[in-house]
């Protein structure tokens, strides 16, 4: 196919085969670099291959242009833009066919009673994300609050290691796996839930974070790597190597309806920041400038 002479190339991640493509383009190229680090939390070296490719290369936060700039010779212009979520799908539900589908999600695919209370993760397996220190201070929780229950959304990674971990601290009954939800029923199972918990150790966004927002549900997330910088002060923070730290965030929420109300009303600011209008028009403008 011709290739117009003023023409941009924007590859808008750096995984798989995608950014490969970089490799043959004729004109201005801009690549999305959603975060530099491997599975375990380290630095992934492939990145260096990458910047090199690019005009221009566009992060999600601030935490992610300072890392490759700490770690690569990276002389390419950097711009920060954030991930977007769209409100119309990610919202509070307060219409009465929204409950009914909260008790259709409970019957078939949750198996449990509707009088429980939920704590929700929803992402990868990776070392990184640290689910270790969520199922320890989920344990802990358990003591104080009946019938809570933690809903793991996201595909298995290292799920033998973690079913045999649940079951050590005792909670593999209150542990409930979705692998695959659509983005109707996670928007339902965030306004289910008391709390969205993210405890990664490395992270270059996490967009379940404002998606929650969005939907009015409180967020506790770690206060490492971009976590801070994408919750401000819509949400909890707290130290993910300390599961006593985080189950007394998660038992505040819990406890505390005028701290979870605020909350709410802050994250539903917040993340009016993110739409995907807004985005777009930072996009528009970063090619003006190559």
């Amino acid at each position: 196919l011709p290739v117009r002479n003023d023409s941009i190339l924007h590859v808008l991640t750096q995984w798989g085969f995608y950014y490969k493509i970089l490799k043959f383009k004729t004109n201005k190229s801009v690549v999305t670099i959603h975060d530099v680090f491997d599975e375990y939390g380290g630095i992934n070296q492939q990145i260096a291959s990458i910047i090199n490719l690019v005009d221009a290369i566009i992060v999600p936060s601030r935490y992610t242009r300072t890392s490759i700039l700490e770690n690569f010779d990276c002389r390419k212009q950097i711009f920060v833009i954030p991930n977007s979520v769209n409100r119309n799908k990610f919202k509070p539900c307060t219409l009465e066919q929204e409950r009914i589908e909260f008790n259709r999600l409970l019957n078939n695919k949750l198996h449990v009673l509707g009088n429980a209370k939920f704590i929700i993760y929803v992402g990868t397996e990776k070392v990184s994300k640290n689910l270790e220190t969520l199922f320890r201070a989920f344990s802990l929780c358990r003591h104080n609050v009946e019938n809570l229950k933690l809903i793991k959304v996201g595909p298995p990674r290292r799920r033998q290691y973690l079913l045999k971990l649940a079951k050590e601290l005792g909670i593999h009954k209150d542990v409930i796996w979705l692998d695959h939800v659509t983005d109707q029923e996670l928007c339902y199972l965030y306004n289910i839930s008391s709390a969205l918990v993210i405890p990664s150790i490395a992270e270059g966004f996490s967009v379940p974070l404002i998606e929650a927002m969005a939907c009015g549900t409180p967020v506790i997330a770690s206060n490492r790597a971009a976590c801070p910088e994408v919750v401000e002060d819509a949400g909890l923070l707290f130290d993910p190597y300390d599961e006593n730290e985080l189950s007394e965030k998660i038992l505040k929420i819990l406890y505390d309806e005028k701290l979870k109300s605020t909350l709410k009303k802050k994250g539903l600011e917040r993340s009016r920041l993110f739409d995907p209008e807004i985005i777009a028009e930072e996009w528009l403008n970063t090619y003006g400038q190559l």
